[in-house]
């Protein structure tokens, strides 16, 4: 599939450009109009070799995370849902999660709820993440969700090296044994 970046009219009438996957520009295009956006520009994204290599390559813990917070900052900032993702996609590193934060603002354009167009994309976000969502939506505080989210992950991550690091060492030794008695 290949990357498109196209201009966009927002309901506010400001100009924001996404990227969407798609075989072709018509392909894109069709998507764009059932989603009721109004395209201004679209054009197929040149892609460097390193883009190509790391297409496939799923999303880290770490870059969950670091997404968590920069989302949550940029909602504390006072930025809308729609002006940070689209901030959000175009600075993340990763391919596959630029993506997926395109198609949630594609889906929010659309109409959809922040917390369902989340609870979609379970191949990135863990099920909870749009559940957690759903409740700072309906408090009216999703900045400290998104922020308690970053700092959860970010403790589960940092669990998941601790205990790694913990059985390399018994099992180095293990094996060094094992090599010895042999």
């Amino acid at each position: 599939m290949k990357i498109f970046i196209y201009t966009y009219q927002s309901s506010e009438g400001k100009k924001i450009e996404s990227k969407v996957k798609a075989t072709n520009v018509n392909e894109a295009k069709s998507y764009l109009r059932r989603k009721r956006i109004k395209i201004i520009s679209i054009q197929e994204k040149k892609r460097s070799l390193l883009e190509l290599l790391n297409e496939d390559r799923s999303v880290s813990q770490d870059e969950l995370v670091t997404f968590s917070q920069l989302f949550s900052g940029c909602i504390r900032s006072g930025l809308t849902v729609k002006e940070a993702l689209s901030l959000l996609s175009k600075q993340m590193d990763n391919t596959l999660l630029q993506n997926t934060i395109s198609e949630i603002l594609i889906d929010i354009e659309g109409g959809t709820a922040l917390s369902a167009s989340f609870s979609k994309q379970t191949s990135i976000f863990p099920k909870f993440y749009g559940m957690l969502i759903k409740a700072g939506e309906a408090s009216g505080d999703l900045a400290s969700v998104l922020e308690y989210l970053g700092n959860y992950l970010e403790k589960i991550n940092d669990l998941k090296k601790e205990l790694k690091s913990i059985f390399t060492y018994p099992a180095i030794v293990s094996f060094i044994g094992l090599c010895l008695l042999i």
